[in-house]
């Protein structure tokens, strides 16, 4: 018998018991942390700050000077516009809607299709994409030299006259200090019982128990950041316009949570539909909630996340009681001062 039959044996079972545990880890959900992380080649700075949210609210990053980024990332709307779909450079829809600045800075991947790895990456899509800002970075350059504010504030930040990688670095560390909170839920989380009425108590028992929402929506951010076939469109091939595999087609992230009462975050990218203010309603409706459990109030058999069928009849409205509230859409550093147009 081959001696060390017995000791693979217990080193295959270990790790299969690990696999296991790692597996059924329960999903929960957290507060936000307390910093956002910057790269290292990006560190965050007051000076870097304010260039880049001079940037955001300036027109002239678009090729027709009537666009910026702030136009479509309302800070009155949670840094989204509030439209089932933005105009782009031309005054036509977009192919997805705007999604929220707010806590960006704590995903591990941007956009819906992940497509962005990182704020840096991100920043210069939208003003380059012929649809969206339609401005050639070439062009954007000359046109940021000829601005004697810009060439100061580049020169005194980063020590360069304007280029596009600074550009990149400046809209990232303004886009990494808004930050929503702290919200009801986030006390709750820390102890406070109290913070959540009665109601929302038992919506968050229900998102995170019988309702199942917890398996896609967790962490700070309530998103897992995974991407999922959600059923909200078979025209838009999601994940696997980046990856190219057929297995990604259909397949975008989780939505995070970032708006209140007060504000609309935005829609759903073909239904025109809003998919925090709306969610619960929306579980007995055409939602795509409602299409991640297709056929479970009629099929148990269909029911991919095990929710109890007629769950969704009886509790939409303690469900919408803690998702709305969920977290306040309070910026921390666009509070601070006014914006002007740089000469």
């Amino acid at each position: 018998m081959n001696r060390w039959l017995p000791v693979s044996l217990i080193l295959l079972s270990t790790c299969a018991l690990f696999s296991q545990q790692k597996k059924t880890k329960p999903a929960v959900l957290a507060p936000l942390p307390a910093e956002v992380p910057a790269p290292k080649d990006n560190p965050t700075t007051p000076a870097k700050v304010e260039l880049g949210r001079q940037l955001f609210f300036d027109v002239r990053l678009s090729g027709n000077n009537r666009i910026s980024c702030a136009s479509c990332h309302e800070p009155g709307r949670a840094f989204t516009d509030g439209r089932p779909l933005s105009p782009g450079a031309d005054g036509m829809p977009l192919r997805r809607n705007t999604r929220s600045c707010l806590n960006a800075g704590f995903a591990k991947s941007l956009l819906a299709d992940g497509r962005a790895a990182s704020l840096e990456e991100q920043a210069l899509l939208p003003i380059q994409s012929p649809a969206e800002m339609n401005q050639p970075l070439g062009s954007l350059e000359k046109e940021l030299a000829e601005i004697p504010g810009y060439v100061r504030q580049f020169k005194a930040v980063f020590g360069e006259k304007p280029n596009r990688q600074d550009l990149a670095r400046a809209l990232a560390a303004f886009q990494r200090t808004l930050v929503s909170g702290p919200s009801p839920f986030d006390r709750f989380l820390s102890g406070e019982k109290e913070a959540l009425s009665a109601d929302a108590r038992a919506g968050y028992e229900l998102f995170r128990g019988e309702a199942g929402c917890i398996a896609c929506h967790n962490g700070p951010l309530l998103s897992d950041g995974k991407f999922y076939r959600l059923g909200i469109s078979f025209r838009d091939e999601g994940r696997a316009r980046v990856t190219g595999k057929k297995e990604d087609r259909y397949r975008f992230t989780s939505r995070q949570a970032v708006g209140d009462q007060h504000i609309d975050p935005g829609y759903d990218w073909s239904l025109s539909i809003r998919p925090h203010k709306d969610a619960a309603r929306l579980l007995v409706e055409y939602s795509s909630i409602k299409s991640y459990l297709r056929g479970c109030s009629t099929s148990p058999q269909r029911n991919r996340l095990g929710i109890l069928p007629g769950l969704l009849d009886n509790c939409q409205d303690r469900i919408e009681c803690f998702v709305i509230p969920f977290r306040a859409g309070i910026v921390l550093y666009f509070r601070l001062s006014p914006w002007s147009q740089l000469q």
